[in-house]
Formats: structure tokens, C-alpha cells, sequence
């Protein structure tokens, strides 16, 4: 995406860069297979670009899910992803069982699925569930919901950048993901193994953890949470 930073976005030069461009990098390098990046806002452009054949593998982070499991092949696992809540620092939410009854704010996918699934298991305690195409950050101010789910990377990135100090982090783990890159069917099964060949001998030496160090100030290549 190009305004996915520091995952994968586009520079202050309009040129792809971030954990994902570095990780693809060196599959390149390793494998032989000649990497060109190309770039689109929005998972709608993106799965439109790998169904219609532009491209052949998205760089995207994302997990195996039952809408996507049967549409394509996978890579091998390459990094964790944790999504927690978070909402204003002066409420005093400490688990998703302290939202009973409030709104939070979610994207439709994985996290719908989990917060319907959890909405069932628990119909006493049920979360209202709402979307919005306004600057999320802004309408939490506004109070026209309670708290949305955000991965603890992208939390860590706001308090580096000191922008985090209105909000908090809370509960334990909503989702953690393994993440993969979903590859079109029509690529050879010899450049996926070389794929995953790649991916398997940077997790062996270290070479991932070092660009996820490089990137978020610490190693998604293997379990973590807060």
C-alpha cells in the first residue's frame, strides 16, 4: 500500500519502501526471481490487482482466512501480527468484556468475523459493531464509539512519533495472525518453493528478524505480546 508505513509505503522520493519492500528485496536476491513492486491503496485494489492477473503475489499483510483460503496459494509464514484494542486514556476499559453494550469501530474482514463470532458466544455482553469512513482518531475523540482494534506495531510506531498520548492500549490479544503473502495460482509451484526456500533461510539466519528490528524496533518473526 502506499501509505502503509512502515509495513510497505511510499517515500518521501514516491519510491516503495518499509518491512515488506526490504523482505521482498532479498527473496530476490536469494531466489534469483526478479522483483517489481508495484503499488495500490485499498484491499479492495489489491485483490482486484492479483485476481485479474496484474500481479502475481501481494505484499500485503494478512493471514489465511476461510474467505481467501481456496482463492490462492500462500508463502510459508513470514511474521506475527497482534491487534489489541484501544480507546481514549481516561476510560478505564481493561477487556473486551468492559465494552458490553459500547460501540467500537471495526473494518469489515477478519476482525468482523471475530467480533460477530464473539457477539454469539457471549449474547449477553454483545458489542455494538459500527464502520466509518471518517479519520478514525477524530471520531473516537468525538466519542461516536469507545475503542477500535489496532495492531500493537502500529500503536508502538504513534508512540515513537509521540502521537500516542491520548490513547491506550488495552486487553489481551483480539487476533494474532500468521501473516503470508497470498500468491496467484498461476505461478509456478518452482518459484513458490523458491519463495519459501528464501523466506525459511532468512528466518534460519536471522535476516527477517534483523529487517523487522530494522523497521518496528522489534522481531514479529516470532510470537510477542505486550
Amino acid at each position: 500500500m502506499g501509505t502503509n508505513n512502515p509495513y510497505g509505503f511510499l517515500n518521501d522520493e514516491e519510491k516503495p519502501d518499509g518491512f515488506v519492500v526490504d523482505t521482498w528485496k532479498e527473496i530476490g536476491k536469494r531466489s534469483g526471481i526478479n522483483i517489481e513492486f508495484q503499488y495500490f491503496d485499498g484491499m479492495d485494489a489489491h485483490y482486484g490487482s492479483i485476481d485479474s492477473g496484474k500481479v502475481d503475489v501481494l505484499g500485503i499483510q494478512t493471514a489465511i482466512t476461510d474467505a481467501i483460503k481456496d482463492k490462492y496459494d500462500f508463502s510459508d509464514r513470514y511474521a506475527y501480527n497482534i491487534i489489541r484494542m484501544v480507546s481514549l486514556k481516561d476510560k478505564d476499559y481493561e477487556s473486551l468484556a468492559d465494552l458490553a453494550g459500547k460501540k467500537i469501530c471495526i473494518a469489515p474482514g477478519k476482525l468482523s468475523e471475530f467480533f460477530e463470532a464473539y457477539n454469539s458466544e457471549n449474547p449477553d455482553k454483545k458489542i455494538e459493531l459500527v464502520t466509518t469512513e471518517g479519520n478514525i482518531y477524530e471520531e473516537l475523540d468525538l466519542g461516536r464509539f469507545e475503542a477500535f482494534p489496532m495492531t500493537i506495531m502500529s500503536f508502538e510506531k504513534m508512540q515513537r512519533e509521540g502521537k500516542a498520548e491520548p490513547y491506550k492500549m488495552f486487553g489481551e490479544a483480539v487476533i494474532t495472525e500468521e501473516n503470508v503473502f497470498p500468491i496467484n495460482k498461476s505461478v509456478s509451484k518452482d518459484t513458490q518453493e523458491k519463495i519459501n526456500k528464501a523466506i525459511q533461510d532468512m528466518l534460519s539466519d536471522g535476516t527477517l528478524a534483523k529487517i523487522s528490528e530494522k523497521w518496528y524496533n522489534r522481531d514479529v518473526t516470532k510470537p510477542f505480546e505486550e
